[in-house]
């Protein structure tokens, strides 16, 4: 049986034997593609080859973190599992190949009116593409709905780069005593904003700081620094809570500003393994106190050398 296409007012539709549907597109050339991939389906099934079609949502999903657990750390885990939730409970417990581009619009729209930013969205459907993908190679899907989504523009995003040592102690002396402390925290310990702004003293034994970092689960042991040991009684739960951190962040990057350069208070980290590296330090030794999980890492940190070991080459006869 010769399958065809029937329009019937702006719709086309697709007919073949007993089968009759509207493809719900008013574009030829796109009812002519649909049309291509039944005619190929319907062909492999004559000859007993099936297209998995009836995998729902929630069972995909599981299948798919069982198949690539062990090929992602536990942080990337982490993570990604909650925007994963949150996709799963926007979309429902619904067939794959019911999944429409126009429903990850819809989703998308819907985050863009939450006022996330087009950074977070686009991080938020990271694990979503690779879910979609993954389906597709097992054929439960034949295009990725996630690929033809429109997506926010992003913004230009600024390099954190190291700051020099004699500009970073010209900012500690403007600074107010909160912001002093809590950006000297973030300098001299190699933390993050969160992990600094909430230090706790139980964390601290013979001067040393042995915290298990946020974001990896390393533990880290970071020999406190002289000024931190005189400031001892306060480098304590200085910025608890985020919005406070955030203001702190603006106050950073004003002074930044002033002095010319683009500057956030997460350059305090790339500074702190940036010094250390100058100062002679290895970088297995540099992964240790900067809670890395892998050395490739520490050295994404100090690619900023580059101009240095730049300048030495070009010395070279």
């Amino acid at each position: 049986i010769v399958s065809k296409l029937v329009k019937r007012g702006k719709r086309y539709y697709y007919r073949n034997g007993y089968l009759y549907f509207s493809l719900k597109t008013e574009n030829f050339h796109r009812a002519k593609q649909i049309k291509h991939h039944l005619d190929t389906k319907h062909e492999l099934e004559r000859f007993g080859i099936f297209t998995p079609s009836n995998k729902n949502l929630y069972e995909a999903i599981n299948e798919w973190i069982k198949f690539t657990a062990s090929d992602r750390s536990d942080s990337w885990w982490n993570g990604n599992i909650p925007k994963i939730e949150r996709f799963k409970k926007y979309i429902g417990d619904v067939s794959v190949m019911s999944i429409s581009t126009s429903q990850i619009n819809s989703f998308i729209g819907d985050r863009k009116n939450d006022g996330k930013a087009p950074a977070t969205i686009h991080g938020d459907f990271k694990p979503v593409r690779q879910f979609f993908d993954w389906c597709v190679s097992n054929s439960y899907i034949e295009r990725n709905p996630v690929k033809t989504a429109i997506f926010p523009r992003l913004r230009t995003i600024r390099k954190r780069m190291p700051i020099d040592n004699g500009i970073l102690q010209e900012i500690f002396a403007e600074a107010d005593k909160i912001d002093r402390i809590f950006w000297m925290v973030c300098y001299y310990t190699g933390l993050d904003a969160a992990e600094a702004g909430t230090l706790q003293k139980s964390y601290i034994k013979d001067n040393i700081i042995y915290k298990t970092r946020n974001k990896t689960q390393v533990p880290v042991p970071i020999p406190l620094h002289p000024k931190l040991i005189k400031l001892k009684s306060k480098i304590f739960n200085i910025l608890r809570s985020k919005r406070e951190r955030d203001a702190s962040n603006r106050r950073f990057k004003k002074m930044c500003e002033k002095r010319g350069f683009y500057g956030v208070v997460k350059c305090l980290r790339h500074s702190f393994v940036s010094h250390l590296f100058n100062s002679g330090l290895s970088v297995s030794d540099i992964k240790v106190v900067a809670g890395h999980t892998s050395e490739k890492m520490t050295v994404h940190y100090t690619k900023a050398q580059i101009d240095t070991i730049r300048t030495a080459l070009n010395t070279l006869n």
